[in-house]
This record gives C-alpha cells, structure tokens and sequence, in this order.
C-alpha cells in the first residue's frame, strides 16, 4: 500500500497504525480518520475487515463504499442528520446507531461515535471515528424488550381471565 500522508498531521497510515493499535485491541471496534468533508481517508483499522467482512482497501479506494453496506433506511438517517450539519456550517460528525450488511447477508448493528480534529489555528483538520460493533447488545435489548411486551401480555390475560371467572361465577 503507498504511503498516505495526511499534509496536516504529517503522519502515514503507519504511524496511525502505531497510534492506534495502542488503543484499538479490539476486533469489533473500528477506528478511523477522514478529512472534515469525509473525501479522503487517512486511517482505517485492519478491524474494518472483520466488522464489515469486507477488504481493507475498499474504503481507501472510494469513501462513499461504505454506504453500499449500510440498510437503506439507516443511511437515509445517516445522510440526512450529516446533510443538515453541513448546511448549518459545521463539521459533519456521526454519533448514531445504525445497522450494515455483510456480503454473506449477516446483519450487524454498529454504533459510531466522532469528533473533530483541530490543528493549532482551530481548523478541523480530520474527523476520528470510532465504530463499534453492538450486534450482541442490540439483540439482548430486542429480546428484554419482547419479553417485556410478552409480559405485559401475559398480566393483560390474566387480568381478563380473572374479570371472566367473576362474571361467569
């Protein structure tokens, strides 16, 4: 892979990579740096492959590949909450959850969290994200939320079931 240089920071993806594998050890998170209009990317976890079950280089090759993967309902409200930032004049940032799917057709839930970088003139300079993969904690809300909505049916049946029994008594 050629060697990256971002003209602000003045460091390769290699130095990134040194950087980050320091805090990234964790094969469902993914972290990243993309210049302030999301065109160029400057770093990307090797994780990226495991998350997205897709090459490493993709995102490098076209930024906008990424939104391929994502449910098309999810990135209409990805697209739309970083349009409306960009047209209020600030640095477009993704704090959301949304849900990508792999080329096998497995459904994964994503949180990503970002944040501005500034240089020492108070320019952005490069957006970090970090993108963690929630798959397991989603499900475990989806099932608490059905098991709430079963109980409450279950106590709504019981609840008719007893004002029968004393009406038929």
């Amino acid at each position: 892979m050629e060697t990256l240089m971002n003209p602000f920071l003045k460091l390769t993806p290699q130095s990134f990579a040194m950087i980050f594998s320091m805090i990234n050890n964790n094969e469902d998170r993914v972290i990243y740096v993309v210049d302030p209009t999301y065109q160029t990317n400057y770093y990307l976890t090797p994780s990226f492959v495991n998350v997205w079950d897709r090459p490493l280089n993709l995102l490098y090759d076209d930024m906008s590949a990424w939104a391929s993967t994502v449910v098309e309902e999810d990135y209409m409200t990805v697209s739309t909450d970083m349009s409306a930032q960009e047209a209020r004049g600030v640095i477009p940032l993704n704090n959301m959850c949304y849900r990508i799917f792999q080329p096998n057709g497995q459904l994964r839930w994503l949180t990503c969290n970002s944040f501005p970088l500034y240089n020492d003139e108070n320019e952005c300079v490069a957006v970090i994200g970090i993108v963690d993969n929630v798959e397991q904690e989603k499900y475990i809300h989806l099932l608490d939320e059905k098991n709430k909505i079963s109980n409450n049916d279950k106590k709504q049946s019981k609840e008719l079931s007893d004002i029968l029994i004393k009406e038929l008594a």
